[in-house]
């Protein structure tokens, strides 16, 4: 997966959107594209690398390790 620039979009405006290897399109902020790189970067690793469940999986291993090591 990679960001690119969001064709047929303002020069000064510059959108990004979110493509697989192969050139097809994955995400695109619901037709907007994303205002920076950054923000298309995070959208990308937190829709593609487990969302919401890697986030609470890591809390409860940190919540159950402060529990067992007080």
């Amino acid at each position: 997966m990679k960001i690119e620039i969001k064709p047929n979009c303002d020069m000064y405006d510059q959108r990004f959107i979110i493509v697989d290897d192969d050139g097809k399109l994955l995400d695109d902020a619901q037709g907007y594209g994303y205002k920076s790189k950054q923000k298309a970067i995070k959208a990308m690793w937190y829709k593609f690398n487990g969302c919401k469940d890697k986030i609470n999986q890591k809390k409860q291993q940190r919540k159950k390790f402060f529990n067992q090591y007080k």
